[in-house]
């Protein structure tokens, strides 16, 4: 046998030792190549194969690169090289080598998925589709060219080619779950819900254990208000992947839809656990402003809810909760201006008095001040508001369950010159939670030994029913001190929300529109003096207020709070005007923070 011949004979044994999983033999018998045979290339290119499988790419573009130079025209060394300089993160070097390949073997429908992968990694979005369609024509059952054209389609947008796309691999491929969940996604975000759904129950039905589509289903569940059936999607995730912090927060926001304060709370501990930065992402990558929004660790209450406020089109949003152990600056992503969204004084203090100091490191602009938003509890605001002209404020004072229990409560009406009937609720408290109105001694007893909480605010009642026999509350929303009309709640009870004042009546909706429409047309010169002379005193950049108007033309103020949700969730057809007007505060607050960027720039 020749030298040449021996050399072939030890390439043959390299490769069958390479693909029993015997590599210790393979790189033997490649050593027994001598580099002046013309076989030494294929040695190098094996030896570089056996590198690159064994997490070297170094060595790996290394010894493959050296085969190329030595053999020519080696299209499967090419593409090795390729695999491998990606691995790297060297993506020209390796679209070249891909190019290379292609160009010996052009029908190769492996190499223009290679070649698309690199293109996707690249950013190369439409370079990388022709690829993938190039690979998926020249082998139609090609599954894995089919999955990534079907992803790059989506994340240029075009859903319904997507959607094409995983249809046909899901034809190809039934009993394989993922394809399913796939297309399930690519469905829900074509708008299809229905036909969504069904994909990701296919989904689990081939694999319950399928976490993505267990989330993607509780997701479409979620926005068709489907909470407890997507609450049970979102919880069989999390039991089986207990990391997903996302997963863990969807738990969070729909437990407390639903009342359940105590689960609400153990799903947000168990998120902040794996991470402290949640980001949505603009459809606009290379255009869209970074807002760091700061949050607190706690119920509803805690934060303004922003998921409604921004504009997500061109908004990257990173919401980052300030914890007793809250990293400093560096630890979090880049951002245009910080948004501080921690709204509640009383329950989380210590969070507030963080998220001032981490704002003092950042040298970025800033919304809502920490300090002043210390100042919103409601004792405070009615001292401190207590001096603008044209509005009635009453008095609220801060209570220990001690001072209340007979026979202190006497004496605390004494010290304050107050007078029955009085409005109870426990420190920290809003929406009406636990608010109670006291006419006399008993029932002020019967509330303490029902309503679990350590301190009140009482607050004086006043009488505020119009002629109609009707209670009107008033919010408004400000925005860099400018008051604008949200909504307006009538009832025939002292204590009105707006989920319980029955505004399903066409009068009250054609009052509310003209309120949202102009408010001047109810609030006259002296009380728009007043609503302004409320947004310079509070000094923040977003609060709300809830007011109502006195029988002799007054402003009543019954609170300032931070926290006020602002959203567009009521039916069109049935709300037209909120759709027309709610709007104007999301375009102010665009405005405001494009403004606060520029003058910080």
């Amino acid at each position: 046998m020749s030298l040449q011949q021996s050399s072939r004979q030890e390439i043959q044994n390299a490769l069958t030792y390479f693909k029993a999983g015997r590599q210790t033999e393979a790189l033997a018998a490649c050593r027994n190549v001598p580099p002046d045979d013309p076989a030494y290339a294929e040695a190098l290119h094996l030896n570089g194969v056996i590198a690159f499988r064994a997490g070297d790419a170094a060595l790996a573009a290394d010894l493959i690169g050296r085969a190329v130079g030595l053999k020519p025209g080696y299209r499967e060394a090419l593409a090795n090289l390729g695999h491998a300089l990606r691995r790297l993160g060297r993506s020209a070097e390796a679209l070249a080598a891909y190019r290379e390949a292609i160009a010996l073997d052009p029908a190769n429908a492996t190499l223009q998925n290679s070649l698309g992968t690199a293109l996707l990694e690249q950013g190369s979005l439409d370079a990388a589709i022709a690829a993938f369609r190039a690979a998926t024509i020249l082998r139609p059952d090609y599954a894995e060219a089919l999955n990534r054209l079907g992803g790059a389609l989506r994340q240029k947008g075009e859903l319904d080619a997507a959607i094409a796309a995983f249809a046909r691999l899901v034809a190809l491929h039934p009993d394989r779950a993922e394809l399913h969940n796939n297309l399930g996604v690519a469905l829900a975000e074509a708008g299809r819900p229905a036909e969504a759904i069904e994909a990701f129950r296919r989904a689990l039905a081939i694999d319950p254990r399928q976490t993505e589509a267990h989330v993607g289903l509780a997701s479409i569940l979620r926005q068709q208000y489907k909470l407890d059936e997507a609450m049970q999607a979102f919880r069989r995730a999390v039991e089986i992947d207990p990391t997903l912090a996302d997963v863990h927060m969807a738990i969070y926001a729909i437990a407390q839809a639903l009342g359940d304060k105590a689960t609400a709370l153990a799903h947000q501990r168990q998120a902040l656990q794996v991470k402290r930065v949640f980001s949505e992402w603009s459809g606009a990558a290379t255009t869209a402003r970074n807002i760091l929004i700061l949050n607190a660790p706690g119920d509803w209450q805690a934060n303004i809810p922003t998921d409604f406020l921004f504009d997500k089109a061109r908004n990257n949003l990173h919401t980052y909760y300030v914890c007793d152990d809250a990293a400093g600056s560096a630890a979090l992503p880049p951002c245009d201006i910080v948004f501080n969204a921690i709204a509640e004084p009383d329950a989380v203090r210590s969070n507030l008095l963080l998220a001032e100091r981490l704002i003092g490191t950042m040298r970025k602009p800033w919304l809502n001040d920490p300090k002043r938003v210390l100042e919103t509890t409601r004792d405070h605001m009615a001292a401190k508001l207590r001096g603008i002209g044209h509005c009635v404020i009453p008095r609220v004072r801060r209570a220990a369950r001690r001072d209340l229990a007979a026979p202190s409560f006497d004496r605390f009406l004494t010290a304050g010159g107050a007078a029955l009937p009085l409005l109870i609720r426990p420190a920290g408290a809003h929406a009406g939670n636990d608010l109670a109105k006291i006419d006399n001694g008993d029932q002020l007893a019967g509330y303490l030994a029902e309503v679990a909480a350590d301190e009140f605010y009482v607050t004086d009642f006043v009488d505020y029913a119009n002629g109609d026999g009707h209670y009107r509350k008033y919010r408004f929303i400000y925005i860099g001190g400018v008051p604008y009309p949200f909504h307006l709640a009538i009832s025939r009870h002292w204590m009105v929300h707006y989920y319980n004042a029955d505004m399903d009546s066409d009068w009250k909706r054609r009052e509310e529109s003209h309120f949202l429409a102009d408010h001047s047309h109810r609030f006259d010169a002296s009380l728009q003096h007043a609503l302004e002379a409320i947004g310079q005193t509070v000094g923040l950049d977003y609060f709300g207020i809830d007011c109502s108007i006195t029988a002799d033309n007054r402003l009543l103020l019954f609170e300032v709070d931070v926290g006020m949700i602002v959203h567009l969730m009521d039916p069109i057809a049935a709300y037209p005007y909120k759709h027309r007007y709610v709007p104007r505060i999301f375009q102010a607050l665009e405005s405001l923070i494009e403004a606060r960027i520029a003058g910080a720039a």
